[in-house]
């Protein structure tokens, strides 16, 4: 009996790890307009951070550092493991640092049309109370994604930089 109700909360356990993984995995969806200013601006400005966020991974991800057995960095390749050259490299992730830098800007003021748009929630019709809520949910989210994506960026970034700066050519 024990055994059999282990097996199934090991079972249960491992189904919400997967669940859980692959909501972290998929994109989100911007919402529709809601036909309220605060609302469709808030989530305007939510999901285009947002899509910025993933331009910028895709981005990072186009340069990657080779290290060699005591972990120092041995050379650089691009997203199809060619060769980069070291000012390239620089070129490249200097240029994402600005993009991050820029992004952050962005984030601080895209939480300025948060409060503005729950307080536009707070007095729209009924009929409109289910899609801005849904709105203001998702936007809320993605803003969340952002912030915390943005840091990691910002991290990665300057690990790279470090690496990159190491090379002797």
């Amino acid at each position: 009996m024990i055994k059999k109700l282990m097996i199934g909360s090991t079972f249960v356990l491992g189904m919400l790890i997967v669940a859980q993984f692959a909501s972290a995995q998929t994109k989100l969806e911007r919402p529709a307009k809601v036909g309220i200013q605060a609302i469709d601006d808030f989530a305007t400005k939510s999901f285009d951070s947002y899509d910025e966020s993933g331009k910028i991974t895709e981005a990072l991800n186009e340069v990657n550092i080779k290290n060699n057995d005591q972990g120092k960095a041995e050379s650089v390749t691009n997203e199809k493991s060619e060769p980069m050259t070291k000012q390239n490299a620089l070129a490249k992730l200097t240029t994402l640092a600005e993009r991050l830098k820029k992004q952050e800007a962005n984030v601080s003021k895209v939480k300025e049309y948060q409060q503005p748009a729950t307080d536009a929630l707070k007095s729209c019709s009924m009929l409109q109370k289910p899609k801005a809520t849904k709105a203001i949910s998702k936007s809320g989210e993605a803003l969340t994604k952002v912030t915390d994506e943005t840091k990691k960026q910002l991290e990665m970034v300057n690990k790279k930089l470090e690496f990159v700066k190491t090379l002797k050519k």
